[in-house]
């Protein structure tokens, strides 16, 4: 008898929609203090580096941010955590990121991706099916890791809705 409904959107879209009540819960990855939410860390998520599997360096057991310069990289859009924590791991590492090709969303990232537009950092749980139907690889990179936590957010002042409480009780046992 409950309705959920989910819209997926970039870490600041949900902070915004869920500061402005336009949703009850939200689901951010990037690190966050504010006085009117509550940010409850949930699950770390790795990122990882993909490819298509006919790119140059898709047979590669591993590379360096060496190998990458010169690479055209498929980024998240301004307000991505996932785009804010790749940016972490590159900022050290001069010209690794010269050519960019900024994308809205990890769907328009992968299938750019998978054309051959370039190589991008992702999560790995949003590429699980490409890798297993082999149409984008993995290739680990040696000397660059990204993580980041994934948070559930609320209103502090927001008494949560009776479905709410019960979803959240849902992950917890997750």
């Amino acid at each position: 008898g409950i309705t959920l409904e989910i819209e997926i959107a970039n870490s600041q879209r949900v902070v915004d929609g869920v500061l402005a009540r336009q949703w009850d819960l939200g689901m951010i990855g990037i690190p966050l203090a504010h006085p009117q939410l509550h940010v409850q860390p949930y699950w770390r998520d790795t990122l990882v580096l993909i490819m298509a599997p006919h790119h140059r360096l898709a047979t590669r057991p591993a590379v360096t941010l060496a190998d990458l310069v010169g690479e055209t990289w498929i980024a998240r859009e301004a307000g991505s955590a996932s785009g804010q924590a790749v940016h972490a791991v590159l900022h050290g590492a001069h010209h690794v990121q010269d050519h960019t090709l900024v994308l809205q969303g990890s769907e328009g990232v992968k299938q750019a991706v998978m054309a051959g537009l370039g190589i991008a950092m992702v999560s790995r749980f949003a590429v699980r099916l490409e890798i297993q139907q082999g149409v984008l690889r993995i290739v680990p990179i040696t000397d660059g890791h990204a993580e980041r936590d994934l948070c559930l957010i609320w209103r502090h002042d927001s008494h949560l809705p009776a479905a709410v409480r019960a979803f959240l009780a849902v992950l917890h046992e997750q």
